[in-house]
């Protein structure tokens, strides 16, 4: 399989697609040796992870000869755009708002499905729909022939060579920014606003975390907890009994003290924070 890896990251970097090496996963657990792994095989082995991408063949043989079983990354946002679709109610809800599927590439992940679009000019919209998250400008995904923990491979469902559909225009205008909102005066938050930071942050802090029993990961749910005190706090924001700022502050400091890494604490707080202020 570590000939197929860098075949294919190499297939990747000549149609002209930013190429990087990840982590793998290992007996349920991943290769960075991390005691509990929230992303088993699907962080960056590089320290400055998708900026450090390349089409380069020189750098990418370079990297897999290294690491001959990386998962492989690849950078959006240039060459493509891709819908990470994390589960059947993920595809449920995409065909609820589209109707049919367009026919571009489609990936089969471990657990959903990454349908290919020609690049939106967006960024990333994580939770723009019930398990289905947006990976354009400065975003990456995983690639055939990846590991996926649960032990299956990522593999090609449908493969169009040369073929991307532009992004339907209902899933453009959910990768829309908001408007600006007006800044809202903040009232003083009382014991009870202050009683609901203090249960958000312990909801992070008590979260239980990964494990593996009896030979299946299980992921933990710090990232979940984080998402749902994001969301409740929003709200509270949106009625002006907390400032955003704070919110920020106090959430950031609890994941981190719960061990997520930095990219997964921005993302999971935008995408609950921005679902409570209701924008």
């Amino acid at each position: 399989m570590s000939e197929a890896l860098m075949d294919a990251a190499l297939g990747y970097a000549r149609r002209g697609i930013a190429v990087m090496p990840l982590h793998t996963p290992v007996n349920g657990g991943c290769s960075c040796s991390a005691e509990h792994c929230d992303n088993p095989g699907k962080h960056p082995r590089l320290r400055h992870g998708v900026h450090e991408a390349s089409r380069d063949p020189v750098q990418v043989r370079r990297w897999w000869k290294r690491w001959p079983q990386a998962n492989i990354g690849l950078r959006t946002g240039e060459v493509m755009d891709v819908c990470d679709v994390d589960g059947p109610l993920g595809l449920k809800a995409l065909r609820d708002l589209l109707g049919d599927l367009p026919t571009g590439p489609v990936v089969r992940t471990g657990a959903g499905w990454h349908l290919w679009f020609q690049p939106s000019g967006f960024g990333n919209r994580v939770g723009m729909l019930a398990q289905v998250d947006w990976r354009g400008a400065g975003g990456s995904i995983i690639a055939p022939p990846s590991l996926h923990p649960t032990g299956r491979r990522y593999h090609w469902a449908r493969y169009s060579r040369g073929y991307l559909p532009p992004c339907p225009a209902p899933l453009l205008e959910l990768l829309r920014p908001p408007p600006p909102r007006e800044p809202r005066e903040i009232i003083d938050p009382g014991p009870y606003a202050e009683r609901a930071v203090e249960r958000a942050v312990r909801s992070i802090l008590d979260a239980p975390v990964p494990k593996v029993v009896a030979g299946q990961y299980q992921p933990g749910g710090r990232n979940d907890a984080l998402n749902r005190a994001a969301y409740s706090l929003g709200k509270l924001a949106a009625q002006g009994y907390l400032d955003e700022r704070r919110i920020w502050t106090d959430l950031t400091t609890a994941a981190r003290q719960a061990g997520l890494s930095d990219t997964e604490i921005r993302r999971t707080i935008a995408s609950g924070l921005r679902a409570g202020l209701g924008v």
